[in-house]
């Protein structure tokens, strides 16, 4: 679960930091108690060993460390991610301020919905289809990891 701190703007930095067990964002604007003089780490393990070998192959092609590599694309991520987070907020912020309806009226009639529409989607097995070319078995193959 991400947390995000002292978040106001893009940030100009960002660091990496475990608190309760857990891997937070916070922004390296203000005082913040995430700053310190020391460099935090922590240890990435690759789920895709290509990954990793991608990884030090762009960082020797660009005489750059793997940890500097990662480090950037990281930030760069991180930056990426925190524009959509902070335009979905903005946006979500302005659709609350042109709500001009009654929160009770609301909360009343999507009770009524809930009441008037007492089935729920069930879900039921059918027939399998013709599968003269095996597609099916292809999808079933690969989410077992089969070649």
């Amino acid at each position: 679960m991400w947390r995000i701190h002292a978040w106001s703007a893009i940030p100009t930095a960002m660091a990496l930091y475990r608190h309760d067990g857990t891997l937070d964002m916070c922004s390296t604007l203000g005082n913040h108690p995430c700053m310190s003089n020391r460099r935090r780490s922590f240890t990435i393990r690759f789920k895709e060993q290509e990954t990793h070998d991608l990884l030090a192959l762009l960082a020797s092609r660009m005489h750059v460390s793997m940890n500097s590599l990662a480090e950037t694309m990281i930030k760069n991520q991180i930056g990426d991610l925190a524009l959509a987070l902070e335009d979905d907020l903005s946006q979500t912020l302005a659709r609350l301020a042109e709500y001009r309806g009654d929160p009770s009226d609301d909360v009343a009639r999507f009770a009524d919905a809930e009441v008037a529409h007492p089935g729920r989607l069930t879900a039921r097995m059918v027939a399998p289809r013709q599968d003269p070319h095996d597609i099916a078995g292809l999808f079933a193959a690969a989410t077992r990891g089969a070649p």
